[in-house]
């Protein structure tokens, strides 16, 4: 009891000094985040009115988006906003071109409400791009709406404009989704392969001009141990279950890899660490190590990259010299954002609609902390997200499957206070963790192995 406590003092403490504390952040052209007391808040670019504020301005400090305090979770495209609630429905606010807010029409160019999208009521993830978005749900079918000609609903059409969420596909064993700022998604499914449909940008999905799109899913490779994905926009990031990272497409230096790779289809490597987390935008790549350092690489001529300087880099180089780096995320016309062990989050890169969320408006050429604004420290140690484990589906509304190569022998569940919620052991075979009976909220399920490693994962239950 006595070191419950003062873990907890001490988190209140790191939390006092640095201010407001949110969930993940979500970066688009805005940040969007959920707060412990289920608020919704914001900042950043807002012309469309995404932060649901009718004088669509562009904040450069947090304010809350709506009056409700029932979200459980907030995602956000270039123009969107959009947000689950305690009981799994999903609503959106913010710009609706060719239907991209799902709403049954695109008639309106833009929402300052939230509105609902459908009445379903599973939703687990959302991904946003700028004039079309993909959702998944809890029975593990994937769903698009809004620009559609370049075969973006996956459903084997190509309409200029699908206002009403449309699924991709029949499959109903997808893990996790991925959009880039134009016109191409990709996912990954349970069985750990890779799939892409929309346009062939970069040569994303095909090595060759002679397809221009999917307009269904197609498997991308035959590996069958692929974990998470992210896309730049020219090209495709993606971890394997061992912790490697992977490059695909056409970016040039962003792909880092060095300048002389050519074969766009294959996968290859950047480098032979292990990686806790990683993000792209068209230009430039990031990621954090396995050991907590930072790293990046691409176009740099305006110094996005964070070294300070204005030179491209083809392979990664390390930014600064700290080792205690969580995650780090950027997206098209946003800054990069990272977060270290402390909760403490810092920014560089383009500040032009105050997305840094430090009251100012200025560039920076290197990471400068946002004073006033952290992540709760609970969910941002190192021990969170190993690759070497999936959970899904993540938000769950019952069950939740472990996908590892791992020996797992044990697991126990805490709500965000430390307080023991389940217990138990995991037998060979068992691949799942019944949580149906839970109430509505964040969990932490810890994970150990046979022979004594621990790894931590946050599941949120709606």
């Amino acid at each position: 009891m006595k070191k419950q406590l003062l873990n907890l003092t001490f988190i209140l403490i790191i939390g006092y000094m640095h201010g407001q504390c949110f969930s993940e952040l979500r970066l688009g052209g805005h940040v969007v985040t959920v707060k412990t007391d289920g608020t919704l808040w914001g900042w950043g670019y807002g012309g469309w009115g995404q932060l649901a504020n009718a004088a669509m301005n562009n904040p450069s400090s947090p304010v809350q988006i709506g009056t409700m305090n029932n979200w459980v979770s907030a995602y956000n495209g270039l123009i969107t906003t959009f947000g689950v609630k305690q009981d799994g429905s999903l609503w959106g606010v913010g710009g609706n071109s060719y239907g991209c807010l799902g709403v049954g029409s695109s008639a309106q160019d833009y929402y300052t409400s939230f509105q609902q999208v459908t009445s379903y009521t599973d939703w687990v993830d959302v991904r946003g791009a700028y004039f079309f978005t993909v959702g998944l749900r809890a029975n593990g079918t994937i769903w698009a709406w809004g620009q559609g000609d370049q075969g973006q609903m996956g459903n084997g059409t190509t309409p200029m404009a699908q206002p009403t969420p449309t699924q991709v596909g029949t499959d109903t064993d997808w893990a996790s989704i991925a959009v880039d700022a134009s016109r191409t998604a990709i996912a990954i499914k349970n069985n750990g392969t890779v799939w892409g449909w929309g346009a062939n940008t970069g040569y994303m999905l095909y090595a060759g001009s002679s397809v221009t799109s999917y307009t269904l899913p197609t498997q991308l490779n035959t590996d069958t141990d692929w974990a998470k994905v992210c896309l730049g926009g020219h090209h495709v990031l993606a971890q394997k279950t061992d912790g490697t990272l992977w490059v695909w497409g056409g970016a040039y230096d962003a792909m880092g890899v060095g300048q002389n790779y050519v074969d766009v289809a294959t996968p290859a490597q950047i480098g032979t660490d292990t990686w806790r987390s990683f993000t792209a935008d068209p230009n430039a790549s990031f990621g954090v190590k396995s050991d907590g350092t930072l790293w990046a690489w691409g176009f740099n001529t305006e110094g996005e990259l964070g070294d300070g300087t204005t030179i491209n880099q083809p392979l990664p180089v390390q930014i600064g010299t700290d080792a205690d780096w969580v995650s780090v995320i950027t997206k098209l016309y946003a800054p990069t954002i990272a977060v270290k062990e402390d909760g403490s989050v810092w920014a560089w890169g383009d500040n032009t609609y105050g997305t840094y969320g430090n009251g100012t408006y200025t560039n920076s050429l290197t990471p400068v902390e946002v004073i006033g604004i952290c992540v709760d420290t609970p969910l941002t140690t190192p021990e969170f997200e190993q690759p070497t484990i999936r959970l899904y589906p993540n938000p769950t509304t019952d069950k939740v499957t472990i996908d590892s190569a791992l020996n797992l022998t044990e697991y126990t569940i805490t709500n965000l206070l430390g307080q023991t919620v389940a217990k138990g052991t995991l037998i060979e075979g068992q691949k799942e963790i019944d949580m149906q009976a839970y109430s509505l909220g964040t969990y932490i399920v810890h994970l150990t192995t046979t022979s004594g490693a621990n790894y931590t994962y946050k599941i949120v239950k709606h």
